[in-house]
């Protein structure tokens, strides 16, 4: 048996290693790096626009739900690059927030029994990235974010069919993290 014992723990050990160096090849949160931009442009970098695109969800059949992430990133999204945008500046570049998919999952809501603590099960996932545009439409960098919020994050509404308020707290996660990730 000691033969067995030691085959777990090499198993485990390799298990630990594929996945750290997985972690590692990944960007550690599945963030991406500002590898693709010119050093120049980092912490300088202006937005002559910046552009929500969920048709990802759109071609799945969500066309209205689609429409309704993406005013709610885009009102988020403002905010976060605020500092970024030159809308009279035809030569900046443009920002697309590309949701390649968004999964709100069961907020579980308060629960009055047994101290009346919050589910801390409950995350909610956006996933997708911020390209950059030249202006003459050439990809310029791109900065893949996977968001992860827990669905009670700040006064999110529980109330049933209400997603507002978690769509819009997990597209400032995105967006901040986007921002972040551009060295901005």
């Amino acid at each position: 048996m000691p033969q067995l014992a030691s085959l777990r723990g090499r198993r485990s050990f390799l298990s630990l290693v594929s996945g750290v160096v997985a972690f590692a090849c990944i960007g550690g949160s599945g963030t991406g790096k500002a590898e693709t931009l010119a050093p120049a442009y980092q912490g300088a970098l202006r937005f002559h626009a910046i552009r929500v695109d969920a048709s990802a969800l759109a071609t799945r059949g969500l066309q209205d739900y689609a429409r309704r992430v993406e005013t709610l990133v885009m009102a988020r999204a403002q905010g976060v690059f605020a500092g970024n945008i030159a809308p009279s500046d035809r030569h900046a570049a443009i920002l697309i927030l590309r949701i390649s998919s968004l999964s709100l999952n069961s907020a579980g809501g308060m629960s009055r029994r047994r101290g009346g603590s919050r589910s801390a099960d409950a995350t909610d996932y956006l996933e997708g990235e911020g390209i950059v545009l030249s202006p003459s439409g050439v990809v310029t960098g791109r900065f893949p974010v996977l968001s992860a919020l827990s669905a009670n994050y700040g006064d999110s509404d529980q109330r049933f069919g209400d997603d507002r308020n978690r769509i819009s707290n997990i597209g400032w996660h995105f967006a901040s993290w986007v921002h972040r990730n551009m060295g901005l």
